[in-house]
């Protein structure tokens, strides 16, 4: 009863979900006969499986990071990969720097991109059906460390996936850029793809809200209290349900919107050279976990980490088992979530880091 009446107060106060509410059927059916079966198919087998895929990306760099300004244009390029059958299958597509901190020439040297494909030039591939894809790349072309940190955040979306299907899957790639602009000059490092947004909403059969406002007590509360206790497991302050900020809201006719987080290289367990906490937080460090999520009674919080002791033996073997990880730091990500299930464990620890921790609804 109180979900049916918070789902009736949220359309009344939100008139846009409303009007979307009542189009949500033939949206999404129009949605899913855009996307069609093939291309979800091909989907899953894009981002389902963890074997490495190998991609050659070839563009004028030069040209690429130049254009990171606010103003920024689409580059040509093409991609690609050997198929099925052992050919070589190439796409022409056009790509853009993307991302905020990361197009910053003080943090980055080379940016996320943006890969627009054209669907008629992917028609047999396995990018049949794609239109806009997310791709996080190295940062830094020269320091090695960069290379791991693309591993350790791709590393941070499987660890998600372990809790729940509501969340972005990705592709981990080896990348072999091909520098048109310099002689074909080449350079290989890790990238992974993420999933695109148009998919997520078909395979979840709901769509995406896009710029809506909406406080975190007004979505679904057990998804929001898994992405909270998710974000302090991962040492993460720089998210927000209410301000969009690295989350996207997914909406389900019939049931209160859930938020989906991403971007997480600024996290304690990615802990990049760069990575700084907010200085209007009470933290030194993002190695310093710190709860930014609503106040929940003790049944509400158990029933959370309830969740994340169910994928505890699977979320260890994530780390330890990655062959594309240092020692050093498998040791060390081992100890920081030893940490977080010791404190999850221990009701003293709970009332002080959840109980006494937590914000108030405003």
């Amino acid at each position: 009863m109180f979900t049916t009446l918070l789902l009736t107060l949220l359309l009344f106060t939100f008139p846009s979900l409303a009007q979307e509410k009542t189009n949500a059927d033939s949206k999404s059916k129009k949605s899913l006969k855009e996307i069609t079966e093939k291309a979800l198919a091909t989907n899953d087998v894009l981002f389902e499986t963890e074997d490495l895929l190998e991609i050659t990306l070839s563009l004028d760099l030069k040209a690429l990071k130049k254009d990171i300004g606010e103003e920024r244009g689409y580059h040509p390029a093409t991609l690609s990969y050997i198929n099925g059958d052992g050919e070589m299958s190439s796409i022409d597509l056009k790509l853009k720097a993307r991302g905020n901190s990361r197009r910053s020439k003080d943090m980055c040297d080379f940016p996320p991109l943006r890969l627009n494909f054209q669907r008629e030039n992917t028609v047999g591939t396995l990018f049949e059906g794609q239109d806009k894809l997310k791709l996080v790349a190295h940062c830094q072309d020269s320091e090695e460390i960069y290379k791991e940190y693309v591993v350790r955040e791709y590393l941070v979306y499987k660890a998600y996936q372990l809790l729940t299907d509501k969340s972005f899957r990705v592709r981990l790639l080896k990348m072999t850029y091909v520098d048109t602009g310099n002689k074909n000059e080449k350079m290989e490092k890790y990238a992974f793809l993420i999933e695109g947004e148009q998919f997520v909403a078909a395979r979840l059969a709901g769509k995406m809200l896009k710029n809506k406002k909406i406080h975190a007590e007004n979505t679904h509360k057990p998804t929001a209290d898994r992405v909270a206790v998710f974000q302090y497991m991962i040492g993460n302050l720089d998210w927000s349900v209410k301000e969009n900020h690295n989350m996207k809201m997914c909406y389900k006719v019939g049931e209160l919107p859930y938020c989906i987080p991403y971007d997480f290289d600024l996290t304690g367990i990615v802990d990049t050279e760069y990575a700084l906490p907010p200085e209007i937080l009470p933290v030194r460090s993002v190695r310093e976990r710190l709860y930014r999520g609503f106040c929940r009674t003790e049944e509400e919080f158990e029933a959370a980490f309830e969740e994340f002791r169910a994928v505890k033996e699977d979320l260890y073997t994530l780390y330890q088992d990655s062959e594309f990880l240092s020692e050093k730091y498998i040791n060390s990500t081992v100890k920081y979530l030893d940490d977080f299930y010791e404190t999850i464990g221990d009701p003293k620890l709970v009332k002080k880091e959840f109980l006494k921790k937590c914000r108030e609804t405003k």
